[in-house]
This record gives structure tokens, C-alpha cells and sequence, in this order.
């Protein structure tokens, strides 16, 4: 029998039958072919690199709310503040645009103001850098800032109504998350002036 073997093997019809033998042998045997194996790899890099890149973008997003929330909050506030003041108050008067006096409720001379890109307000004196701030300058910038006076003039019988714009943007963030918004409300005096 191994002289048949090996006659069998030095002929090329024998060398094919041998190699497609241990071929067979082969493919039963349990494991992965370097194929499959690079196949699988490829698949869980692919995976790996979606769901980062899902990941990152949902921060991201996260992170812009929480810019829109920050600024909207804070516009909000300065908002509802002067109202609430200029509702009660009495004798306006706009001047430059950004900057708008009148006398409150309890008799004082207010004054808002736009002083580097923040709100101001004073009581009684000028509205400059020292004057107390209505916006946080760490979380947002008032770009624009502009008081719209109608019916202040004396003896018009109009009721007072002061139009607030403003322009405010999120500071401190990188600019894919930067946020701005623009705001504008009417204010309507209960006080008519005669």
C-alpha cells in the first residue's frame, strides 16, 4: 500500500488528490478563517466608529440647548425686571437709542443702559461701567440694545409705551454651539401722562 502512496504522489494527478485530501481535512476543523476574521473586525470598527461619532453629536446638541436655555433665561429676566419698573413709572425719555430714563415708583430717576455689551442700571445718577448689571457677561452678550418711546410726549393724552429690542448671543462657547437671540416687547405705562 505505501508503494501505491507514493506513486501516487509523484504523479501530478496523485499531487492534486492528496492536496484536495488535506484540503478537506482542513475545512472540517474548527476556528475562523483570516478572512472572516478581517470581515469581523472591519464590521466592529465601523460599528465602534458610528455610535462615537452618535455619541459626540448628541453632546454637542446637548450643549447648544443648554446655550439657548442659558441666553433665553437670562433675556427673560432682564425683560420681566425692566418691565415690571417701567410699567409703574412715569416722565420717559430716550436718548441715543440705547439708553432710556424715566422716574419710578418710588420717585427715582432709573436708568437702562447698554455698557459693554451688558445691561446696566443706575438710580440717580449717570449710567456708566459702575452701574449695577442686569446680565450675566459669563453666560451671555447683549449685542443690541434699543428703547422705542410712543405717546411720552406731555399733553398728547397717549398712554407711554416703551418698545425694548434686544440682540443677545451665548458667550464662553466654541461657535458651533453658540446661540443668539433676538427679543422685542412693548411696555405699556399705567400712569397716563397729562
Amino acid at each position: 500500500m505505501s508503494r501505491l502512496l507514493r506513486r501516487l504522489a509523484e504523479s501530478s494527478l496523485g499531487r492534486l488528490a492528496i492536496t484536495s485530501y488535506f484540503m478537506k481535512k482542513n475545512k472540517n476543523q474548527k476556528g475562523f478563517t483570516l478572512i472572516e476574521l478581517l470581515v469581523s473586525v472591519s464590521l466592529f470598527a465601523i460599528f465602534v466608529t458610528i455610535a462615537t461619532g452618535l455619541f459626540l453629536s448628541s453632546i454637542q446638541g446637548q450643549r447648544k440647548v443648554f446655550s439657548f436655555q442659558a441666553v433665553q433665561d437670562n433675556s427673560r429676566y432682564v425683560t420681566e425686571f425692566m418691565a415690571r419698573e417701567m410699567r409703574m413709572g412715569k416722565n420717559f425719555l430716550v436718548s441715543g437709542g440705547n439708553t432710556l430714563t424715566f422716574t419710578n415708583q418710588k420717585n427715582e430717576t432709573v436708568i437702562y443702559c447698554l455698557v459693554s455689551n451688558n445691561i446696566k442700571r443706575a438710580v440717580g445718577a449717570v449710567c456708566d461701567a459702575n452701574s449695577s448689571n442686569l446680565t450675566s457677561s459669563e453666560v451671555v452678550v447683549v449685542d443690541k440694545l434699543e428703547f422705542l418711546l410712543s405717546g411720552g410726549d406731555v399733553g398728547d393724552l397717549k398712554q407711554p409705551r416703551i418698545t425694548i429690542v434686544m440682540k443677545l448671543h451665548s458667550s464662553g462657547t466654541v461657535s458651533a454651539v453658540e446661540t443668539s437671540l433676538n427679543l422685542q416687547t412693548t411696555v405699556s405705562a399705567r400712569k397716563l401722562e397729562s
